[in-house]
């Protein structure tokens, strides 16, 4: 495992390694070859497999690469495997690829979580009740106003707002680090009161990017105050877990996720 990438290689074993090189060349399924360090990454159909001497049979314009060692990826079923091998010259423009190292299945941690302030603008808007606003009235010393009233007067600045991409009654907060599973955010004392620990909140939306995405229900599952030494004020962090997430929300997450990251196959060189 690749700790600070949050990338998992598993080694497959032989049987595993030569199944998933057949069905890569049987559905005729692209590989990406490349020199380590090459930026350029060529792609290529396999023409054939042998399974003995576990050679993959290739075409390629330039003998450029001939007795060098190369680095190869492909997907299959949405998996990533990688691994290293050396090009050997057939006949005429047709070159083996001899795997005779290992093969690696590559998965993202679903615990991984990106930090996303202050590099990126993602956002989680959530729905508070006009309700729960007012059952709160905390007198602000500042300005002699209720903390209730001063953030209901936000909300109303906010949805009044014709350029404002936020829904009515939502209220939205920035976002420290997400993952597949849940987000992150820090709030003021006042604004915690609101996430109380248990709670489940129905229907928010994650803006990530501009990219918007609806999460259909999510529960605190912590809320804990924050003394910052710099200033001696205290925030509230709120983690959300994100509940009934189905696979193509899980699979939409992950790719606006792992395409804020560095590309996999960097993570592979470094990794072999």
């Amino acid at each position: 495992m690749n700790d600070s990438t949050g990338t998992y290689f598993q080694e497959l074993n032989q049987k595993e390694k030569i199944s998933k090189l057949s069905n890569l060349v049987s559905n005729k399924q692209e590989i990406t070859i490349w020199e380590k360090g090459d930026k350029e990454r060529a792609k290529h159909v396999p023409l054939d497999f042998s399974r003995d001497r576990v050679e993959i049979i290739i075409q390629l314009e330039s003998s450029a690469k001939k007795n060098k060692e190369v680095l190869f990826s492909f997907k299959l079923n949405g998996l990533n495997f990688f691994g290293k091998g050396k090009i050997k010259n057939l006949n005429g423009k047709q070159y083996v690829l001899a795997v005779e190292d290992k093969l690696f299945k590559s998965e993202r941690r679903s615990t991984f979580r990106l930090l996303t302030y202050p590099h990126h603008q993602v956002y989680i808007a959530i729905h508070i009740p006009e309700e729960e606003v007012s059952k709160s009235n905390v007198l602000s010393l500042n300005s002699k106003m209720s903390q209730t009233n001063l953030f209901k007067n936000f909300l109303q600045i906010i949805n009044d707002d014709e350029e404002s991409q936020y829904r009515e009654g939502y209220f939205p907060f920035r976002v420290i680090d997400i993952s597949v599973t849940g987000v992150a955010f820090q709030i003021g004392e006042f604004e915690a009161s609101f996430f109380p620990e248990g709670r489940v909140v129905k229907e928010v939306f994650i803006d990530f990017n501009g990219q918007e995405v609806a999460i259909p229900k999510v529960e605190v599952v912590y809320n804990v105050s924050v003394l910052h030494s710099n200033t001696q004020q205290r925030t509230n962090k709120i983690g959300l877990r994100f509940l009934e997430i189905d696979t193509n929300l899980d699979l939409k997450l992950g790719a606006m996720i792992n395409g804020a990251l560095r590309d996999v196959e960097s993570e592979f060189e470094d990794f072999i």
